[in-house]
């Protein structure tokens, strides 16, 4: 699970700390940072597990205008709970250097590696110093990639490589294949092929999606792969007509909502089987209306207090029955100060007077009054 997330210097994120529960649900106005923690999770993920160089995985526009001296440093820390051991990562750069000033990771206040200015220490147990790797420049690049092979090191790269990350877009999701991807993307739009992976690797899985789906969505019966040219398939999703026959519609020809409500159950799934320990989502009630998103809610809720599979959620959303039932337990708002323009975060339970307790969450936002308290 994920402990802590701090943040400094990415968008307006400048001294921000994040604790996440096993649920978190995220509150605020527009433009008050909610998605800049999604985005700079995400970047962050990229970063210690594709290979992305540092430029590439967090550009110049991302970082904040006011708040900081020094607008060209940016620091992330992020603390994981992996198997009971604690990792503890840390990132800073300067992108006008383009490279590397500082990264490390230690598991259980041990060092493992530490990479300063051009050089990379490597360390064994109890903080003795093993290697030093002299570099002839700036590393671009994490050296979580250069050690991934490391015992100590592989269960922090596994966990961070399966963070589900998203903020679905379903007019980007394609239905034409050409290969398999092991993740799926943060909008969603490689969604097809991320279930061909999921069809040849995890058939439990595949059914299970199939059984949930046919509850929720009416008529249908399956997906299934249609080639279409050299090694070239189509995501094709079987209805079910009458008289026992079917018909096959191309994935990209479905509505928004089926494809959002298609993504959404899986991502559930996906967890429900351990699949992923922590899924971060932007607004998923986006595409849906009422009765179709909460069937979806009342799922997260169920397994996120059920906890079986060890699972932790965060959810972005305005969702009023979300709202009302998380919020007062769960619920962490963010704002931008007035002055500074840096957002800051607190715990809904801290920013309600006595005289409002009784009102449900939903009304408070609505009528900016939580609003008035940040």
């Amino acid at each position: 699970m994920i402990r802590r997330v701090y943040i400094r210097g990415y968008k307006s994120l400048v001294d921000f700390e994040l604790k996440p529960e096993r649920m978190t649900l995220l509150l605020g106005p527009n433009g008050s940072g909610k998605s800049a923690v999604l985005e700079c999770l995400a970047s962050l993920r990229e970063f210690i597990v594709s290979g992305k160089n540092i430029r590439d995985s967090f550009p110049w526009d991302v970082f904040p205008l006011v708040g900081l001296d020094e607008v060209s440093i940016q620091e992330m820390n992020l603390e994981v709970i992996v198997n009971d051991d604690l990792y503890n990562y840390y990132l800073m750069f300067d992108v006008d250097l383009f490279g590397l000033c500082e990264e490390s990771l230690t598991i259980n206040n041990d060092m493992v590696f530490k990479s300063k200015e051009r050089e990379l220490y490597i360390y064994k147990r109890n903080n003795q110093q093993e290697v030093v790797i002299s570099l002839s420049a700036l590393p671009e690049r994490s050296s979580v990639q250069m050690l991934m092979h490391d015992g100590r090191v592989a269960p922090f790269r596994s966990f961070i490589d399966s963070l589900l990350i998203i903020h679905h877009q379903p007019q980007l999701m394609t239905g034409s294949i050409r290969g398999r991807d092991l993740h799926l993307q943060t909008n969603g739009s490689n969604f097809a092929s991320w279930w061909h992976h999921l069809l040849v690797t995890d058939a439990e899985l595949v059914m299970a999606v199939a059984a949930v789906l046919q509850e929720v969505i009416p008529g249908f019966r399956c997906m299934q792969l249609k080639v279409i040219g050299e090694n070239v398939f189509s995501l094709m999703v079987v209805f079910a007509l009458g008289n026992n026959k079917s018909s096959e519609i191309p994935f990209t020809q479905l509505s928004d909502g089926q494809k959002s409500l298609i993504l959404l159950y899986t991502v559930l799934v996906y967890m429900k089987f351990g699949r992923a320990h922590f899924l971060f989502m932007d607004e998923p009630e986006n595409f849906l209306a009422l009765p179709e998103i909460m069937p979806w809610l009342n799922q997260l809720m169920s397994q996120s207090e059920e906890n079986a599979s060890g699972g932790q959620y965060m959810i972005i959303s305005h969702h009023p029955n979300l709202i009302n039932f998380l919020a007062r337990d769960w619920g962490k708002w963010i704002d931008r100060d007035a002055n500074s323009g840096v957002s800051k975060i607190h715990n809904i339970s801290e920013v309600l007077s006595d005289t409002e307790e009784g009102l449900p969450l939903s009304v408070l936002v609505e009528r900016g009054w939580i609003l008035d308290h940040g």
